[in-house]
């Protein structure tokens, strides 16, 4: 029901458009079922007792239609438009637990949202008379299920961050106080059994600590249903991802019997209110069919392939109403589905010649150092203190923006890094900033601190570091590695600080070192004569911008953009 079609469409073409690239057969099973819409309910004045009635056979058949699914060896499904009252009453059957990945101003945050658990999933007791005027509404937490949504959390979080020891912080949001402290004596007694530091604590004590940026490095935050649900768009908006609009959720089932379920979904998936009206926002679809190919479709850079035409589309203007613009969904899916196709199949040049030149060479990242506000933005702290030419800044965040765009092109990770410089730096980094006179640069938090020129989009690496070094602290060194990483492309500021402190441990690491040569800029020294020092030391590669984009895209001429018009600062 509501866009619930339209949106079904739109992933099976995509979806069929991004697999035709890796020539992978695409077999697609879909629910003949009509599922209800609480605005359906609401329109048609439904009585309170048919809802009950269709609720429950919607959670019946989605329920049985997945395990049918997980029983025939699939392990992904993608939904649009379904009451919350059946889902959440799967999500409790099924222990669905939903995934989001941040990166954050002090480091990462994992959220796990337990959706298995709580008023959500809970049961209304039978509608009585017209005019009875109660509900009671039943819900129910469970020992086993906390701790088996605990095991998968710590695991998820061990994976992405490279062990269990990489956790800073492993912090629980519920409102336990309403449960007698059984639940608090559950995750007290799994912390011990498992050696854990597990902390837990009510939402608005856990509000005011995200407010304040209390929770630094990399965070693992299980939440309640109904916190996550009403915290998650403003984390979004809070760390600088985009709109919630814009992005799908990933959720997955833990039950035994479920193993590997995974289900993604879009935030359009019932307006009934813009159904068939070409209004709907489809970006969140197109992005979730494409994560759909590459996690579990084979089809290695589909994410990249599809963020680049979504990126071509909007430099064309073509932008949904929702978001600001005039663009109807119809055309802004053709924009995007024609891109990929005349793409060609991936591993493939614009003209269709099979990838010869570059194969079996290094792997390479594109690493973005400081491009921020205050180091090079015209009103930024350094331009107050007469450290930079505002000019000079400019040119590099031009170059830098190429770089990004041909980088995303070719399918080449992006790591964005950023100082910050609060509280968390070390005393002597304050101490240094404030004989300075850079007390307030780069504050957490504050509009120096943000993006000068490109800016991360949603899903890529933002490495937040408090001194020279983005090796020093933080999790770049294994996720370079975890993607297969070998030689890092530089640009950013500054060739005789930050940027050839990224050199030397790339460097001594192991890493092959490229740096370009107008995508930098030197803070007090020559510029020629910290290339030449990172020639000679580091055994770096110092190239123009073509050498890089050649060595992003080694194979493929057509992902050398060329440069944008809009400025660099933001």
């Amino acid at each position: 029901m509501g866009t619930g079609p339209e949106l079904a469409l739109i992933f099976e073409r995509a979806l069929h458009t991004l697999a035709a690239r890796r020539r992978v057969p695409v077999q697609l099973v879909t629910s003949e079922h009509r599922y209800q819409t609480f605005v359906g309910h609401l329109a048609t004045r439904t009585p309170a007792q048919e809802v009950a009635r269709m609720a429950a056979e919607d959670a019946e058949h989605y329920e049985r239609f997945l395990v049918d699914l997980h029983a025939g060896g699939s392990r992904v499904v993608f939904r649009t438009a379904i009451n919350a009252q059946p889902l959440y009453r799967v999500r409790e059957r099924l222990m669905g637990v939903k995934l989001e990945r941040f990166s954050t101003f002090h480091g990462e945050l994992l959220l796990v949202r337990d959706g298995a658990q709580g008023f959500y999933g809970g049961v209304n007791d039978e509608p009585g008379p017209a005019g009875a005027g109660v509900i009671r509404r039943t819900c129910e937490f469970r020992r086993d299920v906390t701790r088996r949504i605990l095991d998968y959390a710590v695991a998820e979080a061990a994976a992405a961050w490279g062990g269990r020891d990489r956790i800073d912080r492993i912090q629980m949001v519920y409102k336990f106080h309403l449960l007698d402290m059984r639940l608090a004596e559950w995750v007290d007694e799994y912390a011990a059994e498992h050696g854990l530091k597990i902390q837990i604590c009510q939402p608005d004590t856990a509000n005011r600590q995200l407010s304040r940026d209390d929770w630094r490095g990399r965070v693992l935050l299980i939440g309640s249903n109904e916190w996550s649900d009403i915290m998650h768009a403003d984390l979004v908006i809070k760390y600088g991802h985009g709109a919630q609009e814009e992005r799908f959720s990933h959720n997955v089932y833990l039950h035994p019997a479920m193993q590997g379920m995974e289900e993604y979904q879009t935030v359009h998936g019932s307006a009934d209110d813009i159904a068939a009206r070409d209004l709907v926002n489809p970006l969140a679809t197109l992005r979730a069919a494409a994560a759909v190919a590459e996690r579990h479709g084979g089809c290695n850079g589909a994410v990249a392939a599809m963020e680049a035409a979504l990126l071509g589309a909007r430099r064309e203007g073509l932008v949904t109403r929702d978001m600001g613009g005039e663009c109807g969904t119809a055309a802004l899916v053709e924009r995007v589905l024609a891109s990929l196709a005349d793409a060609g199949p991936a591993g493939h040049g614009a003209h269709g010649a099979a990838r010869t030149a570059g194969e079996g060479r290094a792997r390479s990242a594109l690493l973005v150092v400081d491009l921020q506000n205050d180091y090079c933005a015209p009103e930024g702290c350094f331009q107050r203190l007469g450290l930079v030419d505002p000019t000079a800044t400019r040119a590099v965040g031009e170059v830098a923006r190429r770089l990004v765009a041909g980088a995303r092109v070719a399918g080449a990770p992006v790591f964005f890094v950023r100082t910050v410089q609060g509280e968390a730096a070390p005393a002597t980094v304050r101490a240094r900033n404030r004989a300075q006179g850079r007390a307030d640069c780069v504050r957490p938090g504050s509009w120096g601190a943000e993006p000068f020129g490109p800016a991360p989009r949603p899903g890529e690496s933002v490495v937040v570091k408090h001194g020279y070094d983005p090796f020093l602290g933080t999790s770049l060194e294994k996720d370079l590695r975890r993607r297969g990483i070998e030689r890092v492309v530089l640009t950013g500021v500054f060739s005789d600080v930050c940027v050839d402190a990224a050199a030397r441990t790339a460097y001594q690491l192991g890493f092959e070192v490229a740096v370009v040569r107008e995508g930098t800029l030197a803070l007090e020294r020559n510029q020629d004569e910290c290339l030449d020092a990172m020639e000679r030391f580091y055994g770096a590669r110092v190239l123009d911008a073509e050498g890089a984009l050649s060595l992003l895209a080694p194979a493929s001429a057509s992902a050398r953009p060329a440069p944008e018009s809009a400025p660099a600062a933001t």
